[in-house]
């Protein structure tokens, strides 16, 4: 059952951080498993393992809770999950996604810039969890310094590791929740979204083969499989959008229905 904590009256937020929740935090904060795409059934009842199943909540003003028991009113209602049986991906994130595969070898799959730069990204954020924002600049001139030297890549791995010996990460972990920490945080991922993925490169740093670009239009598209439902399943006003959805489906019947008839006669013409 679902807690609520209460706080001072004198409390305020210092920051806000949002994120996702992961698999088992979603099936850890789940009552049920969702398995049935219907809402609502002929009746209009709730249909079970549905969107609107009464484990999730009160289904209307005269209905229980059957994970609280509270009414309609009083419930605060729970979450449910569904399970997928292949990988999606996020549309809030679709653009990061673009990005994401803009700037990775086709062939190795692996991102398209140097492991120096790789390397001093993962120290920067360590750092950055620990709240120190001044070992951020410090493994930046580092790496313009070897940059301009021109030495080899272990040479960097070793002034980096010494650095890091002698400037340890602190002990303590802070939440990049503050304005500063999150400004900081943004630049090193634009900084490095742009030495990563927007330089263009003829042949991939890591496996040498030449660069397959990934164009914006292919991945601008989404496709969904349109199905004829039954009207009755939209007649209850609770769902939401029916009366345009009944007008949709009516559409698509109406164009099954001329698709079968141009069948039947070329059949017909044939015979």
């Amino acid at each position: 059952m679902d807690t609520i904590n209460y706080y001072s009256s004198d409390t305020t937020i210092s920051g806000l951080l949002f994120s996702n929740y992961t698999s088992e935090e979603i099936r850890r904060l789940s009552v049920k498993e969702l398995t049935s795409s219907l809402a609502i059934d002929r009746l209009g009842a709730p249909v079970p393992g549905g969107p609107y199943d009464l484990t999730l909540g009160p289904f209307d003003k005269n209905d229980r809770c059957f994970t609280c028991g509270q009414g309609f009113v009083a419930c605060p209602g729970h979450l449910g999950h569904i399970s997928l049986v292949l990988p999606v991906y996020n549309p809030v994130f679709f653009r990061n996604l673009v990005n994401v595969l803009r700037g990775c070898c086709l062939h190795c799959h692996i991102i398209q810039c140097s492991n120096a730069e790789k390397y001093l990204f993962s120290m920067q954020m360590l750092y950055l969890k620990h709240g120190q924002t001044d070992e951020i600049d410090n493994l930046q001139s580092i790496y313009k310094t070897w940059i301009l030297e021109r030495k080899s890549l272990d040479t960097f791995y070793e002034q980096i590791n010494e650095h890091m010996k002698l400037n340890p990460p602190s002990s303590t972990k802070v939440e990049s929740t503050t304005e500063n920490l999150l400004a900081i945080r943004q630049q090193l991922i634009k900084d490095f979204e742009a030495r990563a993925f927007k330089t263009k490169k003829k042949f991939c740093p890591n496996c040498n083969t030449p660069v397959r670009r990934a164009g914006r239009r292919i991945w601008s598209f989404f496709f969904s499989k349109v199905l004829p439902f039954n009207d009755q399943k939209f007649e209850n006003p609770k769902t939401v959008r029916y009366s345009s959805i009944i007008q949709d489906n009516q559409l698509i019947k109406e164009l099954l229905l001329l698709k079968d008839k141009q069948t039947t006669d070329a059949s017909t013409s044939n015979t």
